[in-house]
């Protein structure tokens, strides 16, 4: 509802907002995040039969699903060229590029 009222005072005080790429940049973040979260639901399945039902299963079933949501998540954003992901990785690489200088 706010994004309702708002949209319409920004895009006259910036002089206009790119609403299609922006309704489209929304889009294919949603799309990623289900791909990354049918991912997450696959490996929760696979794990949940083959855990016991420890605290230390459970430890590792919340890395295993953290790191398979971030790598699912960054392929499919790098694959649909989300722009603000391609920043995110030039960032961390300047970053590591710089401690190794």
């Amino acid at each position: 509802a706010i994004l309702l009222i708002a949209w319409p005072i920004l895009s006259r005080r910036l002089g206009g907002l790119d609403t299609l790429r922006t309704v489209w940049s929304f889009v294919r973040v949603f799309i990623a995040s289900l791909i990354a979260m049918g991912a997450a639901i696959l490996v929760v399945r696979w794990y949940e039969w083959e855990a016991g039902d420890s605290k230390l299963a459970a430890l590792v079933a919340i890395g295993l699903l953290t790191l398979v949501i971030l790598i699912v998540y960054a392929l499919v954003a790098w694959l649909f060229r989300i722009r603000e992901a391609k920043d995110l990785y030039e960032m961390v690489a300047s970053r590591i590029s710089a401690r190794r200088s």
